[in-house]
């Protein structure tokens, strides 16, 4: 599915539950926009791709970018889906949104390929985060996300405290997390 929309492609609000399945989103043109934004209910979303949103920082309000976004109250599910080419985050879950990501490829987004922010949880395993602009996992604010490092070319630390953010296998880890590229599981 095409769409040339501002602001998003997909817009699901309500509590659903809602599935998309074995579909191509893709926003083209320059209008900012996000491809997917789910602000409350529950989602499936399986074997999809989400492409091409436009990020514009110097509009009014920077808006857009995002392949997918969760946010206010969102929770489901994201399994083997493809996020790629995205102006801003391929996923960004945020506000209270508890999301599994679970096999997913996300690669080739301007800043991050996964980006968790303010009281976001869930649980992040066996994604393929590379080829980013900035980082493959960006965790800040207080996210408490349930994440396993497996391999990463690059990790980089912030200053910042997040004394209830989960991160395993790194036991104790309380700060900012940027991750450059890597995969994620989590030890059972």
């Amino acid at each position: 599915m095409l769409s040339w929309e501002e602001l998003f492609a997909i817009q699901f609000t309500g509590q659903g539950p809602w599935t998309l399945e074995n579909l191509t989103l893709e926003h083209v043109g320059n209008a900012r926009a996000n491809v997917v934004v789910v602000d409350s209910g529950e989602i499936l979303l399986r074997n999809c791709r989400f492409t091409g949103a436009t990020f514009q920082e110097k509009a009014p309000s920077p808006r857009g970018g995002r392949g997918l976004w969760f946010t206010g109250a969102a929770r489901g599910q994201v399994i083997n889906c493809v996020c790629d080419r995205n102006g801003l985050h391929g996923i960004e879950i945020s506000n209270k949104a508890q999301m599994l990501l679970e096999g997913n490829t996300c690669e080739d987004n301007k800043y991050s390929d996964i980006a968790d922010f303010q009281n976001a949880g869930g649980t992040v395993r066996n994604n393929t985060c590379r080829n980013n602009g900035g980082y493959g996992i960006f965790i800040r604010k207080t996210a408490r996300p349930v994440l396993g490092i497996k391999t990463c070319l690059e990790i980089t630390w912030a200053t910042w405290s997040a004394s209830n953010a989960r991160f395993a296998p790194i036991p104790g880890a309380k700060l900012w997390l940027y991750i450059r590229a890597c995969s994620t599981r989590i030890n059972e």
